[in-house]
């Protein structure tokens, strides 16, 4: 049964730190963003972003997530996010000009109207991961926060309650059988 201590302590240990580097995170892009005015502010280089529209259709989809990687340099072919007037978006760098990169989505048939320039990029998208932005854009919501840290609450101190039943187990049974036990005695005597 020690083993099956040492694994559950692992396991705690590990959401442990997993929960609070997703929350120190979340906390740490939210004050970024509210303080400093970023539209997708970055953690290590490093940000995400939920895809709303189908401008990318075929190579991303609505509700994937990106993950993106701000870069020293950028090239033909690569899918970037960058700012734009008073949103965020995704495309593909189809050309180069003197004014910045030329960029189009996948699904349209025209490029962007203007050319996006280098500090208006936010980053290269290094990984798509599909269909998880729509529950990701719920964890990262004040309601969302608070069930992930109840949650990991609960996983955290799942082991120490299974190892106390175990335990109590292990002794006899639970405190009613021993009261019902030591009643049974009274009852003879």
């Amino acid at each position: 049964m020690r083993w099956v201590r040492l694994i559950a302590k692992g396991i705690s240990i590990a959401l442990t730190i997993v929960l609070a580097v997703v929350l120190g995170c979340n906390l740490y892009t939210i004050v970024k963003r509210t303080v400093t005015g970023e539209t997708l502010p970055t953690v290590f280089g490093y940000a995400t972003a939920i895809v709303i529209s189908g401008s990318m259709s075929g190579e991303i989809e609505v509700d994937d997530l990106v993950i993106i990687h701000r870069q020293d340099s950028y090239a033909i072919d690569q899918i970037i996010t960058f700012e734009a007037k008073d949103k965020v978006v995704t495309h593909r760098i189809v050309g180069e000009t003197a004014d910045g990169f030329v960029t189009k989505g996948d699904a349209n048939n025209t490029e962007d109207e203007e050319p996006v320039q280098m500090d208006r990029i936010i980053g290269r998208v290094v990984m798509v991961v599909p269909q998880v932005g729509k529950y990701i854009e719920q964890m990262r919501s004040p309601l969302g926060m608070l069930c992930m840290v109840l949650i990991g609450f609960l996983l955290i101190e799942l082991p120490g309650i299974g190892e106390r039943y175990l335990s109590r187990k292990q002794r006899g049974g639970s405190g009613d059988e021993h009261r019902q036990k030591e009643n049974e005695s009274a009852k003879k005597e």
